[in-house]
């Protein structure tokens, strides 16, 4: 399905530069059609979907506050490609601030990163979130109800932050205006990022070794012989191990608990020699082919960094 061309509430930490999961160029790949977005489905994310209901209930029998579905996208009224998803409204009855919920699970290991009940400790991924969605919405507070670890709930209070709302529209608009509808990628952020921008060389293309270009060429050169060295390091310590230890599964201490094991253990692989020469056309038929760009040192590149 083809992604709505409009930054929502999840892609607030992103056009900030703050999420933990997603690049602004990955964003930017989607919005501009480039790729779909990644249809993540795992046991994380779908636990959360499952548990939102029960954990929006348990906020109303908590909080004593009525709450209702909203099925349908909201809109900034100047911004029409800032959209969001509601997970609940608040029914405002008599309370003088205008409230919306949003619902929460998180990992036990997560739980430093939020505050306890009544306080406005969120991650900031998750605070740029509510307050796109109070932006969207006029609300005042936003609460969100977090289960942490499947048996930890937590009501949080934030605010209504104009000051932060304003600043994120405005790098809203800067994205959009001069990414989005320019088609000018922003840019990269990760190894992937680059990966993904340039996948093929130019053959008809060259690069002057510029001071920066040979200090990046010597730092990933020494890196390499480094990271080479301690691998025939690591080898050399083994094999004095295996001289050591011999058949032994295991180093103890003195009172014998085990500091170290050395067990065997068993692998399966495919023997793909074998399996081309008894079934070539089979294996021709599952083949995929992919294409990596390799960075090599040439004799005279290593000379030049030498030098």
């Amino acid at each position: 399905m083809e992604r709505p061309r409009a930054i929502g509430g999840s892609d607030a930490a992103v056009v900030l530069g703050i999420s933990p999961w997603k690049t602004r160029y990955q964003l930017w790949r989607e919005l501009v059609g480039e790729s779909e977005p990644v249809a993540e489905e795992n046991e994380r994310l779908r636990w959360g979907k499952l548990l939102e209901e029960p954990v929006a209930r348990e906020y109303a029998e908590r909080t004593g506050r009525k709450i209702r579905r909203v099925n349908r996208t909201l809109v900034h009224p100047e911004l029409p490609y800032v959209t969001g998803h509601l997970d609940r409204d608040v029914v405002r009855g008599d309370d003088p601030e205008k409230r919306i919920l949003e619902v929460k699970t998180t990992d036990t290991w997560n739980r430093t990163e939020w505050g306890p009940s009544g306080s406005d400790e969120v991650p900031d991924h998750y605070l740029t979130q509510v307050q796109h969605y109070m932006a969207l919405t006029g609300a005042d507070i936003c609460d969100v109800a977090v289960l942490v670890g499947g048996n930890d709930f937590r009501v949080l209070h934030v605010p209504r932050n104009d000051r932060l709302i304003g600043a994120m529209l405005e790098r809203y608009v800067d994205f959009w205006e001069r990414h989005v509808e320019a088609k000018v990628p922003p840019e990269v952020e990760t190894l992937g990022d680059a990966k993904t921008r340039w996948p093929l060389h130019d053959p008809s293309k060259t690069v002057v070794a510029t001071p920066d270009v040979l200090s990046l060429l010597r730092d990933l050169d020494n890196t390499r012989a480094a990271a080479r060295a301690e691998e025939k390091r690591a080898e050399e310590i083994l094999k004095q191990l295996y001289s050591l230890l011999e058949d032994a599964e295991a180093v103890v201490a003195d009172d014998g608990k085990p500091l170290a094991t050395f067990k065997s253990q068993n692998s399966t692989r495919v023997d793909m020699g074998a399996l081309r020469e008894a079934h070539a056309d089979l294996v021709r038929e599952f083949e995929r082919k992919s294409t990596t760009r390799v960075l090599r040192i040439t004799k005279a590149g290593k000379e030049k960094l030498s030098a």
